[in-house]
């Protein structure tokens, strides 16, 4: 394998030693837009939250990075769920010992505020988790009867858990919260949560988010024809739908809504990459911060014009879709032996890039999953129908 960049190998020593934190950016804005929108269309109510979400996070270009984009307002953090239950609760049970874990999650004091006074108090009840479990309730699936029976059977049932569960879980499950004192707000949060292990386990440690994963989102659509021809194509439905379908009309302005705003987004990195070239005398940095506002100009709003904008329309779009969704790391990247192979082979044919710069971009985006290496012009190819593909990327 080839030697990592120097600047790659800067970002990934950043990366490995950088604390963990806790980010409210994402849950306190849709929080506030979900408050402001009740009765609203699902649709809709999800898009202006995100677009609250993508105009007002604050946004960073860190040291040596040449692809702009960020999922928080923390170095290292993923966007919160709120309104899917998981997060909630893991939060709920935990805030209060997330500093004392093996490997402790730092959280500012005005974060654990604005979780407890605004966040957790809108959301209680109103959660995915929490119509599933008010449903499993109303369907009999959950026994939650008073009495002394009841309670024994509860408990016979919670034994048998803890019994089935080998030790390495109990102590994810449990872990630091066993050496935190049991305060009023501890007591309490247990006491409202004393039928989650019966109706979700509470914790993603143990088992599973409410959440699905492991999904490639059209990224290839955005490379290939770029934002604003799929605003086009959206607009082009609505002209065809008949006024009585309300909810197709609601999903359509929501697709445009969401576009709307992830191209506000680059463009924000424009405005920001300028303002910091303007501030530094190193040629060499002005030129990668120049860079970045030309391809934030261009993408994901139109079609790539190189393999550089390719990489960061690809990249802009994941981390939009992961603010979206609200999870980190549960999108796939599709084939993009497939869809960057035009930008990487024009651009190598026309020497504007070499293999190594290539390759050195791709490592780059760390979280795109991208190949180990870059094709040689000599590497096999294979012909189809429809385009011209490398066969491996080695």
């Amino acid at each position: 394998m080839d030697a990592l960049d120097p600047r790659v190998a800067r970002m990934k020593e950043r990366l490995l030693t950088a604390p963990y934190e806790v980010c409210m950016a994402r849950a306190l804005r849709f929080t506030r837009a979900y408050r402001e929108t009740e009765g609203l269309d699902p649709h809709l109510r999800n898009a202006r939250a995100l677009a609250r979400t993508l105009d007002e996070q604050e946004i960073f270009i860190w040291p040596d990075e040449r692809i702009a984009g960020s999922k928080t307002e923390r170095y290292l953090a993923g966007p919160l769920s709120v309104e899917r239950g998981d997060f909630l609760r893991t939060l709920q049970l935990e805030m209060d010992v997330l500093h004392k874990k093996r490997r402790p999650f730092h959280v500012t004091a005005e974060n654990r505020r604005l979780f407890y006074e605004e966040v957790l108090p809108y959301w209680d009840g109103r959660t995915v988790r929490d119509r599933k479990a008010a449903h499993w309730v109303r369907d009999g699936l959950l026994d939650t009867a008073p009495g002394l029976r009841a309670g024994a059977r509860r408990i016979l049932n919670l034994a048998r858990n803890l019994h089935v569960a080998d030790r390495d879980r109990l102590r994810k499950l449990f872990g630091a919260a066993l050496d935190a004192p049991l305060t009023p707000r501890r007591l309490r949060t247990l006491y409202d949560l004393r039928y989650e292990y019966a109706r979700n386990n509470p914790t993603p440690a143990v088992f599973c988010f409410d959440v699905q994963g492991h999904l490639c989102l059209g990224v290839d659509k955005v490379v290939e024809r770029g934002m604003g021809a799929l605003i086009e194509d959206a607009r082009a439905r609505k002209r065809r739908l008949s006024p009585d379908q309300a909810k197709e009309h609601a999903f359509l302005d929501a697709v445009i809504l969401s576009l709307q705003a992830a191209c506000r987004y680059s463009e924000r990195f424009t405005a920001l990459a300028e303002k910091m070239s303007r501030k530094t005398d190193d040629p060499a940095e002005k030129h990668r911060l120049e860079t970045i506002a030309s391809n934030c100009r261009v993408v994901p709003r139109a079609r790539p014009e190189s393999f550089h904008q390719a990489l960061q329309s690809l990249w802009m779009t994941l981390l939009v879709g992961e603010i979206q969704y609200g999870t980190h790391e549960v999108f796939g990247v599709g084939r993009i032996d497939q869809y960057l192979w035009p930008y990487y082979r024009d651009d190598l044919r026309a020497g504007r890039l070499g293999r190594g710069e290539a390759l050195a971009l791709c490592r780059s985006c760390s979280s795109s999953r991208p190949p180990t290496s870059i094709p040689s012009p000599r590497s096999a190819w294979r012909r189809t129908a429809c385009s011209e593909t490398p066969s491996t990327w080695r």
